[in-house]
This record gives C-alpha cells, structure tokens and sequence, in this order.
C-alpha cells in the first residue's frame, strides 16, 4: 500500500524536556490508525508536530510524499491535511451554518474560484455544500443555532464536518469523544466509520478511550514517554505485555471486556 504520511527519525525537544525521542511512524492510505498512551506520552506534541503547529527539534515530516517540516498549518491544510481538535476551534458567535460557511468560502478562495469581494456571497456549490456536510454530522436542521448555546457534541460533529468539507487526504482527529455521554460517544463513533466508508480518507485519531480505539482502528501505535513502544493491529496491541502493563492494565475492565 502507499503512504500518506511518513514520519522519520522525529524528536521534538525544549529546555529539559524531551517530548518525542527518535519516532519512527507511517500511515497507509485510507487506514484508521490510533495513538494511544499514558498521559503525558507525547500525543498532542505528535498531532502538533505533524499538522505544522509544531517543528520537529529533528528529523522529518513527509505528506503525500512530499516533504513538509517548514510547512506552516495552513499550507499543510490546502494540501489536504485537515485537524479536528480536543476543544473544538470554532465561532461561538456565529451559527452552525455560518462557521461552516466561512470554511467554505475560504476553500473556495484556494481553489482559485473566488475573489475577497464576494466573500460573503454564498455561491450555489458553497450552499450546496453545507447542506451535505451538515446532513452528514447530523446537524443540519440545527443550522440556524448560535454555537455557543449547542452541546459540547454537536461542537465536536460540527468541527467534524468543517474538518470533512476540506476534502482531505488525512483527517487528524484529537480525542474526537473527549467529555461525551455514552451516548454521544457511540453516535460519533458511528460517524467517524461513516464518514471513512463515504470519503476513504486516511484518518489519524488520538483517544482515550478504549471502546472506541478499538471499534474503528485499523492499526494502533502505543507512545510512552515520547517513543513508539509498538505499532500493530488490535489484537496484537491487546495481547502485547509491556502495554497492558504501560496503559491497559493487567487487570483493567476496559482491557478484560475486550481480550
């Protein structure tokens, strides 16, 4: 299989902190791939050091088999790498449709099909648009709601579907079912497989929860102390000792409800 994204050799260093050591990692082309580990493993430093918030100290970040360290977020976004993040980045002023619409717009103006002036001119394709991707996350008859006065759900979904309107390549998902109900948390699963089966993207997910890493993921990548302890498929990492020991736990219920 070909690569969407290819990690070598990162570490990404501060003043007495060494978050990430020497990673090695890959994604294959429309794979799901977790990242899991202990709190303060290194998850947020990787999204960060691979979305262009962050530069890797050393080593290299190749997207598309392109070479991407000096890349900013945003160049790396019109290339097809799109963030959904743990607290969700959106305009709690504005409505539902509107903070998708800005999206879109701006897409629009990359892809060379409008100019600043008609800005706020929703064009047929543009409209046509957000009616989908609403649709999709299931926020469309809410479109008109006011951002701040919708559940912390619906935030989540709503960035979901910004996130999906880019068309990316590689969808980056940050604890995409942190702070949910059970409830909501089983229908964004249902929407993470959903929207994967509709758009084949390749999707790169961090998560705390277990359930979830393993109902959607293809592979699973332990980190601990920012180095990779094992990368393999979710029968491997459940069975591997040193990660029921590091993560899962030996007697842990979320681990013996899924051997």
């Amino acid at each position: 299989m070909s690569k969407t994204l290819e990690v070598k050799n990162v570490s990404k260093i501060w003043p007495e902190i060494r978050a990430l050591a020497n990673v090695n990692f890959s994604l294959e082309k429309g794979e799901i791939h977790a990242i899991i580990g202990p709190n303060g493993a290194g998850k947020s430093t990787f999204f960060g050091v691979i979305s262009g918030e962050l530069e890797p100290s050393i080593g290299e970040i190749w997207f598309e088999g392109q070479k991407v360290n000096e890349f900013p977020a945003w160049k790396r976004t019109r290339m097809g790498m799109s963030r959904a993040f743990q607290v969700p980045k959106i305009f709690p002023s504005l409505s539902i449709e509107e903070n998708l619409m800005t999206t879109l717009r701006i897409y629009e103006k990359w892809k060379g099909h409008l100019g600043w002036k008609g800005f706020w001119k929703s064009s047929a394709w543009a409209a046509s648009k957000v009616k989908e991707s609403l649709s999709e996350v299931g926020l469309y008859e809410q479109r008109e709601k006011i951002v701040k006065n919708i559940s912390h759900g619906d935030k989540k979904r709503l960035e979901i579907a910004i996130a999906i309107t880019l068309e990316p390549q590689l969808l980056l998902l940050d604890e995409p079912t942190a702070g949910m109900s059970p409830e909501d948390t089983m229908e964004t699963v249902k929407l993470i497989q959903k929207i994967h089966d509709l758009y084949q993207p390749t999707i790169l997910l961090t998560e705390h929860d277990m359930e979830v890493v393993f109902t959607l993921a293809d592979r699973i990548t332990v980190l601990n102390r920012g180095e990779v302890i094992v990368t393999g498929e979710p029968m491997e990492i459940r069975s591997n000792d040193l990660v029921k020991e590091l993560y899962l736990g030996k007697e842990d219920g979320l681990y013996a409800a899924h051997s």
